[in-house]
């Protein structure tokens, strides 16, 4: 929390657990009302199960990135969905064309999920 509010992360870092802590996360953003660079570190300890949350604002976050760089298992940016062929739940669309050279309707059957994605099952 940084001026009394709460700031929206662009990326979030989730680190490597350590002799020392476990569940640990950093994420970066902006304030909403002052637009400072802030990051937020959250780890829980291991020994009293304690969970510690520490903010840096403006050049101190240079500093916990350069440190916590080596640290990281997956970045929130690699959790995105990429292009590629549907999954998971899927609908059909059909979709009819008039090719302008010769005048023939050309159909099509198309795969779609909700992500975007679109594979062409029959055409006819």
């Amino acid at each position: 929390m940084h001026c009394n509010s709460t700031f929206r992360p662009y990326v979030t870092w989730f680190l490597f657990p350590n002799n020392v802590y476990y569940d640990r996360s950093i994420e970066f953003g902006f304030c909403p009302h002052c637009n400072k660079d802030i990051a937020c570190l959250v780890q829980r300890r291991k020994s009293d199960d304690k969970q510690l949350v520490q903010y840096c604002k403006r050049k101190d976050v240079g500093k916990l990135r350069e440190q916590y760089k080596h640290e990281i298992e997956y970045k929130s940016t690699d959790l995105i969905t990429a292009k590629g062929k549907p999954y998971r739940w899927v609908y059909g669309l059909n979709k009819e064309r008039i090719n302008k050279s010769t005048g023939e309707v050309i159909s099509e059957q198309f795969s779609c999920d909700f992500f975007g994605n679109k594979e062409i099952v029959k055409k006819f």
